[in-house]
C-alpha cells in the first residue's frame, strides 16, 4: 500500500489551500530544496499525521498551523492506491487510528536531530546508555511476539504499578511486571542486536556492537518520595579493531558515530512485523558521513528497504544528482520559494526522470531526445547495478569516459551476479548497436517511433530484472 497524493492547507509553510504533491503510482521520493525552503515541512507532514492519532497532536496549534493564515482550515490529507483518503485536520483533529481501519503500519522517520541524540547527551558519561533512547523511542511501538503490548506499554505498566506501600501483594504484583518487562526487553534486544550488527557491517568499518541489559529492578525503598525503578541502563559497547570499550564514544569519529546510529535506527524499523503500509523518511540524515559512507547508506536502503515507500530530503544538489542516479525510477520533487511580501510560500516543481524525458519526448514525436533520454537511463540503472552487485568494468582514467557499452558488456559477462533473459539481451544488444549509439551521434532515419517505443519497454523490462535480488 503506498501514498499516492499529499494534500496540504495552511500547514507549516504551505499557506492557503490545496497544496497537492502528487506522487503518481506511489513511487518512492527524493525532494531538493535549500533550507528555508519547506521541504522539511513535507517531512514533518508525514511524520506528525502518522503521529498525531497517539500522541493527541493538536493540528490547530503552533508550529502545526501556519503562522500567517487567514483561514480556520488547516489540514493534512494522505491519498493511497486503494483510493481511500485519510484526514487530519481542525474538524478532525486526530486522523483515523490507521491500525484500527486495517493499515497495518511500519513507519521510521530519522532527521540529522534525532541521530545527534543518540549520542548527544552522553558525551560526558564513561559510558553510553541508551535505555530511553530504545523504551521511549525507536522501539517505543514495537510489540514482541510474546506480547499483546507494546515495549512503552509494558514500560508504563511497570511505572504505574510503584507500589505506594510496601504490602506483598503490591510488590508481588511490581515485580512481575518488572518480570514481563524484562524477558520482553531483552528477546527484543537480542533481534535488535542481531540486525543491527548486520546493517552495520554493510558500512565496512569493522565494528561490532553488543546491547548489554541487566534488568530493571525495584530500590524496596521505604519512604514514598524514595521509591523507584532502577538500573535502567541498555549499555551500548562498540568493539573497534579488537578494543572493546565503553568509552567508544569519545574516540570514535562522527562517521563511525553516525552509522552505528542509522544501524540502531534501521534495525528498529527492520524488526517490527510485517504490515501493508511501509513509510521511511530520511531528512538530511547523512551530513554527519563523507561521500564514501554516503554510498553505503544506499545500498542498505536498496537492499533492506524495497518494499518500503521510502522518501529522501536533501539540501545539496550535488548528492540529489547522485540519488537520482541511483533511486532512477523514484519521483523527484524540488523545492523553491516564492516571496508573498510579508512571508514566502513553497513551490514544487517535478524533476522529471530520463525515462519520463523519454516518455515525453517521445509523445511529442522527437525519437532523438526520446532516444537520447532512454539511453541517459540505461546508463544510470547499469552504473547502479554494477556498482551493487560489484560488477567489473572496463577500466577508464576518467569515470566520466566510461560507456555504456563498457556497462553492459561486465553486466552480461557477469551472469552468475545478475541472471537475464538471453532474448532480453540480444535484444537489447541490437538497440545499442541500432538506436541508443547512432541517434547519440546523429539521427538516422530508418528508425520508427515504433522501435524507440520498443526500446524504452525493454529498459523497463531490464529494470525490474535488475532489482531482483
Amino acid at each position: 500500500m503506498k501514498i499516492t497524493q499529499i494534500e496540504l492547507n495552511n500547514f507549516r509553510a504551505f499557506y492557503g489551500e490545496k497544496n497537492i504533491v502528487n506522487l503518481k503510482d506511489g513511487k518512492s521520493v527524493l525532494v531538493l530544496g535549500e533550507n528555508g525552503s519547506g521541504k522539511s515541512s513535507l517531512y514533518f507532514a508525514l511524520k506528525d499525521f502518522f503521529d498525531a492519532y497517539e500522541h493527541k497532536l493538536d493540528i490547530t496549534k503552533t508550529p502545526y498551523r501556519n503562522i500567517f493564515a487567514d483561514k480556520d482550515e488547516t489540514s493534512v490529507k494522505l491519498q493511497f492506491d486503494d483510493s481511500n483518503t485519510y484526514e487530519w485536520s481542525n474538524t478532525n483533529n486526530s486522523p483515523h487510528n490507521l491500525t484500527s481501519q486495517n493499515l497495518d503500519l511500519v513507519k521510521g522517520f530519522i532527521d540529522y536531530k534525532s541521530l545527534l541524540q543518540t549520542y548527544f547527551f552522553q558525551q560526558k558519561n564513561d559510558r553510553v546508555n541508551i535505555f530511553e533512547f530504545i523504551v521511549e523511542d525507536v522501539l517505543a511501538e514495537y510489540q514482541p511476539l510474546s506480547s499483546k503490548r507494546t515495549i512503552k506499554e509494558l514500560w508504563t505498566a511497570v511505572l504505574t504499578n510503584i507500589p505506594k506501600r510496601n504490602t506483598s501483594l503490591q510488590v508481588q504484583s511490581l515485580t512481575a511486571h518488572i518480570a514481563t518487562f524484562n524477558t520482553n526487553l531483552n528477546f527484543t534486544l537480542k533481534e535488535l542486536e542481531k540486525q543491527a550488527q548486520a546493517i552495520l557491517d554493510e558500512f565496512e568499518m569493522k565494528l561490532t556492537l553488543s546491547l548489554n541489559f541487566g534488568g530493571v529492578s525495584y530500590n524496596n525503598a521505604s519512604r514514598r518520595q524514595d521509591k523507584a525503578v532502577v538500573n535502567n541502563l541498555i549499555n551500548l559497547r562498540v568493539k573497534f579493531r579488537e578494543q572493546d570499550r565503553e568509552n567508544h564514544h569519545h574516540y570514535l569519529n562522527e562517521a563511525k558515530l553516525s552509522a552505528i546510529a542509522i544501524a540502531l535506527y534501521f534495525s528498529a524499523f527492520l524488526i517490527r512485523p510485517e504490515g501493508k503500509l511501509k513509510i521511511l523518511a530520511l531528512d538530511d540524515v547523512l551530513i554527519g558521513l563523507d561521500i564514501a559512507n554516503r554510498e553505503f547508506v544506499l545500498k542498505i536502503v536498496d537492499k533492506y528497504f524495497k518494499d518500503f515507500q521510502v522518501f529522501i530530503f536533501t539540501y545539496d544538489e550535488v548528492w540529489f544528482d547522485r540519488l537520482q542516479t541511483q533511486f532512477a525510477d523514484w519521483r523527484k520533487l524540488v523545492f523553491h520559494t516564492v516571496d508573498r511580501g510579508d512571508f514566502e510560500i513553497p513551490i514544487i516543481k517535478d524533476q522529471l526522470g530520463y525515462l519520463e524525458k523519454a516518455e515525453e519526448f517521445l509523445a511529442g514525436g522527437d525519437k532523438r531526445s526520446a532516444a537520447n533520454m532512454a539511453r541517459q537511463y540505461f546508463e544510470d540503472i547499469a552504473k547502479g547495478v554494477c556498482d551493487n552487485k560489484s560488477i567489473k568494468v572496463k577500466y577508464r582514467r576518467a569515470s566520466k569516459l566510461l560507456k555504456l557499452d563498457d556497462l553492459w558488456n561486465g553486466i552480461i559477462e557477469s551472469p552468475d551476479k545478475v541472471k537475464l533473459d538471453a532474448q532480453l539481451i540480444t535484444d537489447i544488444k541490437t538497440d545499442v548497436k541500432t538506436i541508443y549509439n547512432p541517434f547519440s551521434h546523429g539521427n538516422p532515419h530508418n528508425v520508427s517511433s515504433s522501435d524507440v517505443r520498443r526500446a524504452i519497454d525493454r529498459l523497463k523490462t531490464l529494470k525490474t530484472e535488475f532489482d531482483k535480488k
